[in-house]
């Protein structure tokens, strides 16, 4: 079991999530803000990740002008001989 302090604004938020009808108990409250925590980290992991790929992207080279994704492909072939 673990023994958590919130500062009163925290805890008058909590109180009032419970009070609500929302949620059951404090614990339930505080176990979804934790849920919600670690989705924010998981996406701003995977924006991370986008950023550096796009980057990656930038720093590839020379842009080329496609119509399609086929043109693309076509391209690829040809340059790697599959």
């Amino acid at each position: 079991m673990m023994n958590i302090s919130l500062t009163p604004q925290l805890e008058e938020i909590v109180q009032k999530k419970v009070q609500s009808g929302l949620y059951t108990s404090a614990s339930e409250v505080l176990r979804e803000a934790l849920r919600v925590f670690l989705e924010k980290e998981r996406a701003d992991e995977e924006n991370t990740r986008l950023k550096a790929l796009i980057q990656a992207g930038f720093d590839s080279g020379k842009p080329v002008d496609l119509k399609s994704a086929d043109e693309l492909v076509a391209m690829a072939k040809k340059k790697y001989k599959r």
